[in-house]
């Protein structure tokens, strides 16, 4: 893994902020994440940079229309995956998930590497 991509990896999404000019798209890694909203209500996404994404769902500008008007916005989870293709499967998971599902998830901060786990711990979640 390339050191830019470690610090990508590695970069706290509160404190830091990365520098990305000299990441080659194909070298970045990609990641989920879910935002809690005022209402409780957990939205999912991907990006390359979720500290970026976070502030721009913030500012209500460039975010989902989901989230406009509905702060303030808490980044409840996120998770490294690696490529897009395989990120925006995820996300497409997570969004199938109930409410108590993902709620499950961020409560065990699971890693989706370890997913049939985490599907372990979800199930036992939303039936008990």
């Amino acid at each position: 893994m390339s050191l830019v991509a470690q610090t990508l990896l590695h970069a706290s999404v509160a404190d830091e902020k990365v520098d990305v000019s000299d990441v080659n798209v194909s070298d970045a890694i990609w990641s989920v994440y879910l935002i809690r909203d005022v209402r409780q209500r957990l939205y999912c996404g991907v990006t390359t940079n979720v500290a970026r994404r976070f502030a721009e769902h913030q500012q209500g500008k460039i975010g989902a229309k989901a989230l406009k008007g509905q702060g303030p916005l808490m980044l409840a989870w996120h998770q490294p995956i690696g490529d897009k293709r395989l990120a925006m499967q995820l996300e497409y998971r997570i969004k199938q998930l109930k409410k108590s599902q993902k709620e499950a998830l961020v409560a065990k901060q699971c890693l989706l590497t370890d997913f049939a786990n985490c599907r372990q711990l979800m199930s036992a979640a939303a039936s008990g």
